[in-house]
């Protein structure tokens, strides 16, 4: 009889474990959909394809910019609920601005950030969370991450010794996030196109991902998810169109935003004569204009953005593959001089080349599985669902619309450990033993 134990004190360890399934979620920028075909022969896209699912149809939020969209994922909510509409944004009403961290009040929870991101929620209820490389760790957060390493660390996926730390850390982390800005970069400074032509960043990016594969296929309860949020648009110099040689400056209080859109703050009673000037007398080829302001406002639905203290009365949208930009920079938010980037995000989210890319591997998912769409919104209900958090933000995403990418039954499993299962094999070994 007593070589019975351990046959039923190994039953006891796998019953106990067996929903113990931990999560590292790689989340990126600028990496379309309709980009993919160009690396999927690299070595982790390819183990994901064989033996994992994958979607090159992801749809994004609007605006198609990394920080709403990081948030709308986190968060469940769109940029319009969450308060994050862009990278960097203008309180017209206070004057009060955030721009892009650089500021002590960009880190302010209780000002910007209006809404409570999933690792707080899973911290909540006692979760082991990491976040790597992502800005956000600067914010004050009322329940921070147990670890949380910023930006400024200058610490990225590519240094040394970072991926052995990553795999270390999936024995105690229930989910690790970790960010990663080099694509976006790359992409924004070379355009999509020109970039794919060496593929870089993603390169070394797949590399990573490929040794953190490795150590999930040699484990039962590791997870991996690789997140592209939106894809990016090439915008030659021709495309360029300056709000400058359209409209007299001294009309605007000031502009926030350039690209894809841009926001126009109006001097005082401005708003009409600017709207008529950009819209009959003088518009902007490749560019409309738009009122915001509820009942009134002639913005698509779509784009989910009304008039608030940081969208103002109105709104230039540029046509795809075309960008707005301002020349006068007492007039501009952000400031400072920079190169106009040669590939833009930010455009409507339906866009093929906007579309991003989402692909997990592990025990949670299927196999060699091509999924025909999903949005961002879903990933958040995704994650509070295999995560088990009970306090998750009321969301229009959908587990219906993803839970195929599961094997099956997962999504109704048992949520935690139960005790009463090892509370039966004590008891039959008890009763072997008597």
């Amino acid at each position: 009889m007593p070589p019975i134990i351990p046959f039923f004190l190994l039953l006891l360890f796998s019953l106990q474990y067996s929903h113990a399934q931990k999560l590292i979620v790689i989340l990126t920028e600028g990496l379309g959909g309709s980009e993919y075909h160009k690396y999927s022969h690299f070595n982790a896209f390819q183990t994901v394809e064989n033996g994992g699912v994958w979607s090159t149809k992801l749809f994004p939020v609007f605006p198609t910019l990394p920080l709403p969209n990081r948030y709308s994922l986190l968060t469940g909510m769109t940029p319009r609920k969450h308060g994050l509409i862009d990278d960097h944004m203008l309180n017209w009403r206070t004057g009060e601005t955030f721009d892009g961290f650089t500021s002590p009040s960009d880190l302010d929870y209780s000002k910007w950030w209006g809404a409570f991101p999933l690792f707080m929620s899973a911290k909540r209820q006692k979760a082991r969370v990491a976040m790597l490389y992502f800005p956000e760790c600067q914010v004050n957060w009322p329940f921070p991450p147990t670890m949380c390493v910023a930006t400024q660390t200058n610490l990225t996926m590519a240094s040394e010794g970072e991926i052995d730390r990553v795999i270390e850390m999936t024995e105690s982390y229930d989910l690790i996030l970790i960010h990663d800005s080099s694509i976006f970069d790359e992409f924004s400074r070379m355009g999509p196109k020109r970039a794919g032509h060496s593929g870089e960043s993603v390169r070394r990016l797949a590399d990573k991902m490929e040794r953190i594969l490795e150590a999930t296929r040699k484990r039962i309860d590791l997870n991996v998810m690789f997140i592209s949020l939106h894809g990016m648009i090439e915008v030659p110099s021709q495309n360029e169109r300056i709000l400058d040689d359209y409209l007299p400056m001294e009309m605007v209080h000031r502009t926030v935003g350039e690209g894809a859109s841009m926001q126009i703050v109006p001097r005082t009673g401005q708003t009409h004569q600017i709207y008529s000037q950009l819209r009959n007398n003088f518009p902007i080829p490749n560019v409309s204009i738009h009122f915001t302001a509820p009942k009134v406002g002639d913005l698509p639905d779509y784009y989910s953005l009304k008039l608030s203290p940081t969208v103002s009365d109105l709104l230039l949208i540029a046509e795809p593959g075309f960008a707005v930009y301002t020349k006068d920079e007492s007039k501009r938010f952000p400031t400072g001089l920079q190169k106009k980037p040669m590939g833009v995000s930010g455009y409507n989210g339906k866009l093929p080349e906007m579309l991003g890319l989402f692909m997990g591997y592990g025990p949670l998912f299927r196999r060699h599985f091509e999924k025909s769409g999903m949005e961002v919104l879903d990933i958040y209900v995704l994650l509070c669902t295999l995560l088990k958090i009970q306090d998750c933000n009321p969301t229009t995403g959908s587990i219906r619309r993803v839970q195929d990418i599961l094997v099956k039954d997962i999504v109704n499993s048992a949520p935690t450990f139960s005790p009463i299962l090892p509370l039966i094999v004590l008891l039959v070994i008890r009763q072997r033993l008597m």
